[in-house]
């Protein structure tokens, strides 16, 4: 960047130098490493340097990523990946060669991201444990909040489903009203899906390093300064149209018909059954069991009304 002469460039191209060559190449080591914090001031600095002209004490502004802040997704986002795939080549490769303590801690710096957004998604409940894992979703933390009396530790989540139902005396004899209704509102596969690990903050339940980031950096402050962002969004009618769709489903595998039509005036709904896309993880049970009982018909289409 010493040769780089920022008077003649317009903002737009000093822009583009930034983004695409200053802040791209680092990346590549902070896949597997964690730079240091004077390194990282030193790259910051003549980033502000060359982009304000001379003055390096301005902040950087124009959407710049912040580079700790960055390292530390990319972190996340290979402990996610040993997470959610054990056993594939580069896992067990990587475990038997390369797993020495040192590596472990560096990918143990991007473990605050993950434990702030990873959960359990229910399926048939067996490898969740009701009172230590995270699996609720609409709960702070993710974890069940309180318990009346004693209870069993070691309590998997199937222990309180019944005949594809959630058994609600268990859960009031165990838990609050309040954690009852969250909880009966998580839908429960019924064709014994597993259950899986989803990032709570992507709409499929995939941890990126871009929802990573953006959600490290919103959870930053600078002293003197505060900020609140909040964000709405409504899915529940797509998630009630999909409880009657599997519904209906259920009627037509029991009167053993060979072809259905469903119809729905749910666009989003349609689409996701007539996809091979995974769907986001809100709806992603219910999806699967649908699709699992459809196949068990001759003809299985769906339209909009």
């Amino acid at each position: 960047m010493q040769g780089w002469k920022s008077k003649l460039l317009s903002q737009a191209g000093r822009e583009i130098l930034i983004k695409a060559v200053v802040q791209a190449i680092p990346s590549y080591a902070m896949h597997c490493f964690l730079l240091s914090q004077s390194m990282i001031n030193k790259i910051m600095t003549a980033v502000r340097r060359f982009w304000w002209g001379g003055d390096s004490d301005k902040n950087c502004g124009m959407g710049f990523r912040d580079l700790k802040s960055f390292n530390l997704a990319l972190l996340a986002k290979q402990g996610w990946r040993l997470l959610v795939n054990p056993f594939s080549f580069w896992a067990r490769i990587l475990k038997r060669h390369l797993f020495s303590e040192i590596f472990f801690l560096i990918l143990l710096q991007g473990r605050d991201i993950l434990l702030t957004g990873i959960r359990w998604q229910v399926g048939n409940g067996r490898s969740i444990n009701f009172w230590c894992d995270r699996w609720i979703p609409n709960n702070q933390g993710f974890f069940v909040r309180d318990a009346k009396g004693p209870f069993n530790v070691n309590s998997s989540v199937a222990d309180f489903i019944s005949s594809g139902k959630w058994n609600l005396s268990k859960l009031k004899e165990c838990v609050s009203d309040q954690s009852v209704s969250e909880i009966s509102a998580i839908p429960i596969s019924r064709t014994n899906a597993n259950d899986r690990l989803v990032w709570h903050f992507d709409y499929k339940g995939n941890y990126t390093v871009k929802s990573g980031y953006y959600f490290n950096c919103d959870g930053a402050f600078k002293n003197g300064s505060a900020t609140i962002g909040v964000i709405g969004r409504d899915h529940v009618g797509q998630l009630v149209d999909g409880l009657a769709i599997r519904e209906a489903c259920q009627a037509i595998k029991s009167q053993q018909l060979s072809s259905a039509i469903v119809e729905s005036d749910c666009k989003f709904t349609v689409d996701l059954l007539s996809s091979s896309l995974d769907p986001p993880w809100s709806c992603a049970v219910l999806v699967e069991d649908i699709k699992v009982i459809a196949s068990q018909c001759m003809s299985f289409n769906g339209c909009i009304i």
